[in-house]
């Protein structure tokens, strides 16, 4: 899976997520309306991916996760989200398939326009997205967990790229991102280097320091979706295999 070419295409893409968020969109009013079209901005992508393995065409994929978050906002369904109880994960995937069983035939979507403001997910990159992720030994579940990945790594990856660019240091962050691809393999010293004009000693230090950023950057955004720091690492580690 070309990962850079998935990181290149869902740059910017992937709203702040976090529990916060979640638990503003529980409340009945424009600031929890505006919540939730954060998540549903964020959570498009593993939502998109799912439905689409299990068959769906991919305007009718678009149409399902709409109506999926009309539900929880009819039916109140983030009334029972807490950090607490749980990954946030989990509980979107089980709503989803519980939605796709039980009440995607009788559902009663509010229209465009109507009481609720949705984001528009007629994006091709969507299923730009999901043709290189699903592959031939997938299952809907992995899926949703790889989707899940690359959406929590792009938002990490785009915190980084953002300090470097605060920092004067963009060109420096686009000559060294490579080095944060699996294993590194896209990465070579000797041509970085001559391109920054950097000695090799100082351009290692310079890849040890992105790469604890990154990750730092990555255990946050996963720690944002979970009752504790206690269970950051089991998730970094699942997460990183569906990849």
């Amino acid at each position: 899976m070309p990962t850079s070419e998935i990181h290149d295409v869902y740059r910017t893409r992937f709203e702040e997520t976090r529990w916060s968020v979640v638990l503003r969109a529980k409340q009945n009013d424009d600031e929890g309306l505006e919540a939730l079209e954060k998540l549903c901005r964020a959570y498009r992508l593993p939502l998109y991916s799912f439905v689409r393995f299990r068959g769906f065409s991919s305007a009718d994929a678009e149409d399902l996760v709409q109506d999926f978050f009309v539900t929880l906002i009819e039916r109140n369904r983030l009334e029972n989200v807490e950090p607490h109880k749980g990954r946030f994960r989990s509980f979107l995937l089980a709503s989803l398939k519980n939605f796709l069983a039980n009440e995607w035939d009788a559902r009663r979507a509010l229209k465009r326009g109507g009481a609720f403001r949705f984001v528009s997910l007629q994006d091709p990159d969507l299923e730009f997205l999901y043709e290189r992720l699903a592959g031939k030994q997938d299952d809907p579940d992995r899926l949703f967990d790889r989707s899940w990945a690359v959406a929590l790594v792009q938002k990490a990856m785009n915190q980084l790229a953002h300090e470097y660019d605060q920092e004067g240091r963009g060109a420096v962050f686009n000559a060294l991102k490579s080095c944060l691809s699996p294993g590194g393999k896209d990465f070579s010293y000797r041509e970085v280097g001559l391109e920054l004009r950097m000695a090799e000693d100082r351009l290692r230090t310079a890849v040890q320091r992105m790469r604890q950023r990154f990750k730092a950057l990555l255990r946050m955004e996963i720690r944002h979706t979970l009752r504790n720091d206690d269970e950051v690492d089991d998730e970094l580690k699942h997460l990183l295999s569906c990849l």
